[in-house]
């Protein structure tokens, strides 16, 4: 669907907006825009000393994927990984 970034410390971390309501047991309209990010954020905001701020941010997480699945998957991919993992 949509590419975007998460910028934490002067940082921008690549970001993607799905909607997964095709998914079984995730078909709510809730889920028409999930937001999901690579481990890189995770991490990034593991070690990130602005508790409040990291916090924040990974609420709006809904998966974390490889920096190689999310900058070289479909969308659809990503779906199907989503698939399996849920």
């Amino acid at each position: 669907m949509q590419k975007s970034t998460i910028t934490l410390d002067g940082v921008d971390y690549p970001v993607r907006t799905l909607d997964i309501r095709n998914i079984h047991t995730w078909e709510d309209d809730c889920y028409h825009n999930v937001t999901v990010a690579d481990t890189s954020l995770n991490i990034a905001l593991s070690e990130c000393q602005k508790r409040t701020e990291a916090d924040a941010i990974d609420e709006k997480i809904f998966f974390y994927f490889t920096p190689r699945q999310l900058a070289r998957y479909t969308d659809e991919e990503l779906i199907e990984v989503l698939e399996v993992c849920l």
